[in-house]
This record gives C-alpha cells, structure tokens and sequence, in this order.
C-alpha cells in the first residue's frame, strides 16, 4: 500500500495491514473506556470528599457548640448562678429590684371637666 494513502471516511493515513488496524481500532477503544473509567473513579472520589468533609463540618459544630454550653455552664457556676440559667434570666430580677427603687413618676393633671 502507498505510504501517503489517507483513509476517506477519517481522513488519517491508512493502515498497512488487517492486525496493525484491529490494533488500533482496540487500542482507541481501550483509551475511551480508560476516559469514561476515569471519570467515573474521580467523579466517585469527587463525591465521597464531599461527603467527608460534610460529616467532618457537622461533627465540628457539634463539638464547639456542647464545648461552649460546658463553658458557660462552669462561667455560671463560678458567678454562684444555679446552672441552666442564661444571663438574661438570671439579671431579670436584678432590673426589677432596680426599677422598684426609683423615684416614682409624679402623677399627671387630669384634664378639666367640661
């Protein structure tokens, strides 16, 4: 076969004989299911550290959020406050007593009668 013979359907030179284009039609197909294999395995990859790092976030938060309710909790205990009480519960009385030692209002004129 001529050397400088280009095959009509592909445009690319023709091959010298029957095995050398089994070959090569085998080795196109082994690269394409190579492609898509890669895909797949990376796309699954892909996925499962998305995952991971979703369970790791949760757990973090989880984590931090019971750390900061102990702490506050052992804040509490040193300020001689039962646990379980927020701040705002616990100075709620203390604003009462303060607006019960205030001066009252002075009382306001009725209007006349008419």
């Amino acid at each position: 076969a001529p050397t400088g013979f280009n095959s009509p359907r592909t445009g690319e030179p023709a091959l010298r004989s029957t095995l050398a284009g089994a070959m090569a039609l085998t080795f196109r197909i082994l690269l394409a299911s190579d492609m898509a294999a890669f895909a797949v395995l990376f796309g699954i990859f892909v996925v499962a550290l998305l995952v991971l790092i979703v369970i790791t976030l949760r757990w973090v938060f989880r984590r931090d959020k019971a750390g900061r309710i102990a702490w506050r909790e052992q804040q509490l205990a040193r300020q001689g406050r039962p646990p379980g009480t927020t701040s705002a519960a616990s100075s709620a009385p203390s604003r009462a007593a303060a607006t019960e030692t205030q001066a009252p209002a002075p009382p306001t004129q009725d209007p006349p009668d008419q």
